[in-house]
């Protein structure tokens, strides 16, 4: 009674007639979901706090310490357990089925390099600091040996998640208690510091004006650091998009390595198509015929449509935010610019719809949602209640051109939002004829809107050209501060969306050049 709240979940061997041997995943799963909200209450206080309060402070310090600690002794207990039964766990035909596990791997190790980075900066001055001599008073000086330790183990988390799942997201994971409490408390972990991240971008951590940023005055030592005021500062707007990713993709793939549970054949438990952070098609029973190459004048118009479409709209954001970002007739030529570009992607998806109408039929069985789709749709809801904003803040605005052409770039980005999420989950669910080829091919659409996504995703981590909005769309309901908060708050959940949709597009592509 006392052990089974801690242990419930199915059976571990449905051919145990006492079904002692539980796989703990029910316990696991409401365990770590309670953490969490535990975890984002008391980063939300203490950080808002922590500027005043030195007991707040420490708490901070304590609580990332804590969670990173537990999370890297979860990740080198799972890897033991699975070296032990490399012989039963491994998947020897990983490379057939998994066309975007090397792109996925690539950015996490882009991502946790970019993390890595960054807390090393902060540990770098940390450690400087340490001979420190005046204000010997101040919260920074009595407790930096705590803040060492929490950038050392926030640095090994990093270092250590990536190797783990880099390795073993090529093993079947049996389906044990610990493997499921390690793996969901890793999960646990990456989402609080994702939300400190969030909170720390929406509180201005490195913001230039001195009285403005939590512990300026707790820790002159640190925020007078040159490394702090000419390097941190500098790379920030860079490295902090780099670490909310990270955290996003890595929480993606861990959920795949969650071992599943099933009654049937243990061969079919778990396979790799099921289990993919981001949609697939699944892998054909058939061989891949070889594909012949496309005709030469498709192939370079498409490359010659490609870098003009995208270094025009790269261009254009680059021009309005650090050009000219208060001049209105250059507002109305980046909004009409973007608009267009969205309306070819409108055009590009209704395409595919077209060819899988031609040339597709829907797979038989009943298919559910998988674990990269639900993240999907949790990314949709933020990417269409960040245009919703958009909308009324174009509605606001008194200038009528400039309200239409945002009201419109934004409804735009909604129907995008809408049918790009349906036709990434519904595309998975079809078989193709290998016998019909289309005018335009289907392959080379999906990489084109893969293309599209990925310019998106540079756009919104890195040129910020939603900040440089504020200057045009205020009003009653939105005025620029206002405007900025919506955007700290909502940006990250549109950013990731553009990201897990470029990954989606150029795995389809990768499969259906082998169909």
């Amino acid at each position: 009674v006392i052990v089974d709240p801690l242990t419930a979940g199915s059976a571990r061997d449905p051919h145990d007639p006492r079904g002692h041997g539980s796989d703990g995943k029910i316990a696991a799963t409401v365990t770590t979901t309670c953490l969490t909200s535990i975890g984002f209450v008391l980063v939300a206080i203490f950080q808002s706090e922590r500027l005043n309060s030195e007991d707040a402070y420490i708490t901070c310090l304590i609580i990332i310490l804590g969670i990173a600690v537990i999370a890297i002794f979860s990740m080198l207990w799972i890897s033991v357990v699975a070296h032990l039964n490399t012989e039963r766990w491994l998947r020897n035909d990983a490379s057939e089925h998994k066309d975007g596990l090397k792109i996925s791997i690539t950015f996490l190790w882009v991502f946790g390099m970019a993390s890595v980075v960054q807390e090393a900066l902060e540990l770098t001055v940390n450690v400087s600091c340490l001979d420190f001599q005046h204000e010997l008073n101040t919260t920074g000086y009595k407790y930096r040996w705590y803040m060492i330790g929490t950038n050392t183990s926030i640095i090994l988390f990093y270092c250590v998640q990536l190797s783990f799942v880099s390795f073993f997201i090529r093993y079947r994971l049996g389906n044990y208690i610990s493997i499921n409490y390690g793996l969901l408390f890793v999960l646990t972990t990456n989402a609080v510091l994702w939300f400190i991240s969030e909170k720390e971008e929406v509180d201005g951590y490195y913001d230039d004006e001195p009285g403005q940023a939590a512990n300026r005055t707790q820790d002159p030592c640190y925020w007078n650091s040159n490394i702090t005021m000419l390097v941190s500062s500098s790379l920030n707007p860079y490295l902090s998009p780099a670490s909310i990713e990270f955290f996003l993709l890595s929480s993606g793939l861990i959920l795949a390595m969650i071992p599943k549970h099933t009654e049937s054949n243990a061969l079919e438990e778990d396979t790799w198509s099921s289990e993919e952070m981001v949609p697939l098609i699944q892998h054909s029973e058939t061989q891949p015929l070889l594909r012949r190459p496309h005709h030469p004048v498709t192939h370079f118009s498409f490359i010659i449509l490609v870098i003009v479409f995208n270094l025009t709209l790269l261009t254009g954001n680059i021009v309005f935010v650090f050009v000219l970002p208060r001049d209105s007739s250059m507002f109305c030529t980046w909004i009409v610019i973007d608009s267009f570009y969205k309306l070819v992607m409108v055009i590009v998806i209704m395409l595919i719809y077209y060819h899988i109408y031609l040339y597709g039929k829907p797979k038989p069985g009943n298919h559910q949602l998988k674990p990269g789709q639900y993240i999907l749709l949790i990314a949709t809801t933020g990417t269409v209640a960040v245009c919703v904003f958009g909308m009324i803040g174009g509605i606001q605005v008194l200038d009528p051109l400039k309200g239409f052409l945002y009201t419109t770039d934004n409804t735009f980005d909604i129907i995008i939002a809408f049918l790009q999420t349906i036709l990434l989950i519904h595309i998975e669910r079809v078989n193709w004829n290998r016998t019909e080829e289309a005018c335009i091919p289907t392959d080379l659409l999906c990489i084109f809107l893969a293309i599209c996504n990925m310019s998106y995703w540079i756009v919104d981590s890195f040129i910020d050209v939603r900040y440089a909005e504020s200057y045009h769309i205020t009003g009653p309901v939105f005025d620029k501060e206002n405007w900025e908060d919506v955007q700290d708050d909502l940006a990250p959940m549109l950013i990731f969306y553009r990201f897990h949709a470029f990954l989606d597009w150029y795995i389809i592509y990768c499969k259906l050049r082998r169909v």
